[in-house]
């Protein structure tokens, strides 16, 4: 018996993940559906005027019912009839809507064992559990989707492959491992192979972002509006250290990625050392903490306001108020401790003799770190 294993939501769709790969959405707002970042055309929803009713309520992209809205040159007539017309009818479904307490499968992905499934504000995005194929519809105004400069449509109804290995040479094998949207962004933890004939392959990480960087968001050191082919993060791709525990470099791989929806970023990089280093008070050391993207709300927490186009440590002198960090650093590391009693914010214990470590998220023009017991 398979159960719901992952949520993810955008501005308007909510996207859920069983433990078996199935794929479902539901609609939150008669938006829900604008740019056919659903998956669905219809939907079976309570209808507003009868709860114990159920009305089919068509979900037709906003873009496809008028495709050419923002080319023409002159402001579109309407008849006030029609205006009032469609208000009328944007209302009724804004009333059912608020009551879906449903998730529908979504049949173009039906068959595909998916591994993970991730919103972005108006775009949807899937990975497979084998090979680590990428899948996205949805909006595509900068690009986000990922599909490259020769793909100049708006919006995509129907999941579309995003061929990562475009940004590699021939001969590189790519699996994605891991997919995170933001706002009109997207990265992906891409590992490629490159086989050199007698040599043992060459193994990296890259980080690969993709969509609307006008704010340095692509971390690129570029502040570019539009950007359709995945580029490469920099200061978190292509690195390696060495394990001393195999003797051998390994590539040094995104432990966690965050993106907010006001276009900022935040990654904890994963390491061989991970949970061996021990600071002065006893908690065990992670991954170094990078940040980059909007500033305007200082989310970044540099210090200064200015937007930062390159992931950036964030350093301890940043907190203030005792905040349980390790200033022998100089810099942000997540944690790792014992713990006896883990207890939820309304201070009830909830398990035992657990390890907890720190996680950190970027949200609406802010950013936190939080405890979280390990996996």
């Amino acid at each position: 018996m398979s159960s719901f294993v992952s949520i993810s939501a955008g501005r308007s769709h909510l996207l859920a993940l069983t433990s078996s790969g199935r794929s479902f959405a539901s609609p939150i707002s008669s938006s829900a559906n604008s740019h056919g970042q659903l998956g669905l055309r219809k939907a079976l929803l309570p209808s507003p005027g009868s709860p114990n009713s159920i009305k089919e309520v068509q979900f037709e992209p906003t873009a496809a019912r008028s495709p050419f809205a923002k080319s023409e040159p002159a402001i579109r007539i309407v008849s006030p009839k029609a205006q009032t017309a469609g208000l009328s009818e944007e209302a009724q479904w804004e009333e059912s809507i608020r009551f879906c307490d449903k998730l529908f499968e979504i049949p173009s992905l039906k068959g595909v064992h998916v591994g993970q499934l991730v919103a972005g504000e108006r775009t949807s995005y899937a990975r497979t559990k084998s090979q680590g194929r990428v899948l996205a519809w949805g909006a595509n105004e900068y690009g986000q989707m990922g599909l490259g400069p020769a793909f100049t449509l708006q919006y995509v109804t129907v999941p579309t492959e995003v061929v990562l290995s475009r940004a590699y040479s021939s001969g590189t094998a790519t699996e994605c491992t891991n997919i995170a949207a933001g706002g009109d962004l997207v990265y992906f933890t891409v590992e490629n192979t490159k086989n050199v004939h007698g040599q043992a392959p060459d193994v990296t990480v890259d980080l690969l972002a993709a969509g609307m960087g006008q704010f340095g968001s692509l971390g690129n050191n570029m502040y570019t509006q539009s950007q359709p082919s995945p580029v490469r993060v920099r200061n978190v791709s292509g690195l390696k250290e060495y394990d001393e525990a195999t003797k051998r470099t390994r590539p040094l791989a995104p432990k966690a990625i965050s993106a907010s929806p006001t276009n900022h970023a935040v990654v904890v990089m994963g390491s061989a050392d991970d949970g061996t280093k021990s600071s002065k008070d006893g908690a065990k050391t992670g991954g170094d903490v990078l940040l980059w993207g909007c500033n305007a709300d200082y989310q970044l927490g540099l210090g200064r306001r200015s937007n930062v186009a390159l992931p950036t440590p964030l350093p301890v002198d940043s907190f203030v108020g005792g905040y349980d960090v390790d200033e022998t650093w100089g810099r942000l590391l997540t944690r790792q401790r014992q713990v006896n009693v883990v207890r939820n914010l309304e201070g009830k214990a909830v398990c035992k003799n657990k390890t907890v470590e720190q996680a950190v998220v970027a949200g609406w023009g802010c950013t936190a770190v939080y405890w979280k017991v390990a996996p």
